[in-house]
Order: structure tokens, then sequence, then C-alpha cells
């Protein structure tokens, strides 16, 4: 399970120094990804790219649905838009997909910051089940 006291800490780090946001998330033992207001990535940690099968140029700018199973696209993507609006964080367990197509089952903790540029992001910690 996701310890969301560590997941508080490492968002806390981020928003105390957010030039050393890449360094922050590397040195975390969980998949971290954040993504801007549009749901482009925005930053990615290398555990998150080992887990998905993707280097970091192939994620940087693209949207976080291309990790998301198709049928949940247009649901994710709502939920993503909610969270920006609403900086609600949240705690959950979805299914997702690899680079080469491997379903996956995850915990997730999101949380919110605006201490990264050009406006709110949502900074999401994964755990694979």
């Amino acid at each position: 399970m996701i310890n969301l006291f560590k997941t508080k800490q490492i968002r806390d780090s981020i928003n105390e120094n957010p030039a050393n946001l890449q360094q922050i998330i590397n040195d975390s033992e969980y998949c971290i990804c954040v993504t801007d207001p549009k749901g482009h990535f925005f930053a990615v940690n290398d555990n998150y790219c080992q887990t998905y099968e993707y280097n970091r140029d192939e994620l940087i700018g693209k949207s976080f649905s291309i990790v998301v199973l198709d049928e949940e696209k247009e649901l994710m993507q709502n939920l993503h838009d909610k969270f920006i609006e609403n900086k609600r964080e949240i705690s959950r367990t979805w299914r997702v997909k690899t680079k080469t197509g491997k379903v996956l089952d995850i915990n997730v903790d999101a949380r919110w910051t605006d201490q990264v540029e050009d406006g709110p992001h949502k900074i999401t910690f994964v755990q694979v089940k």
C-alpha cells in the first residue's frame, strides 16, 4: 500500500523546491509522474519509465492516457480535469497498460501542486499491486 504520509512529504518537498522536481521524484521508490493541467506528462521518474516500459522522451509532452486502458480514456481525462479544478487529492486502485500492452493493477495516490511552472499540476504516485 502507498504510504500517504510519504507522498505528502514528497509533494511538500516539490512545493518547497520546484527547481529540484526531477531529482526529488528520482529519489523516490515510487513510480511518479507529474502531469500538467491538460493531462500531459510534465515529468516522470525512472521507476515510472521502467514500470510502463517507456523511455522519458516517449512520455514527456504526451497525454497520460497513453497508459490508460482504451475503454477508460474519456473517464480518466474527465477525472484528471476535475482533479486539477477541485484540488481534491485521491487514493485509488486502477488498471493500466504498459507500452507492450501488459495490463497492471496499481494503487495510486494523487497530490495537487501549484508550485510547478505553468499552473497547477497533478503528482501521481504509483505502486504496482
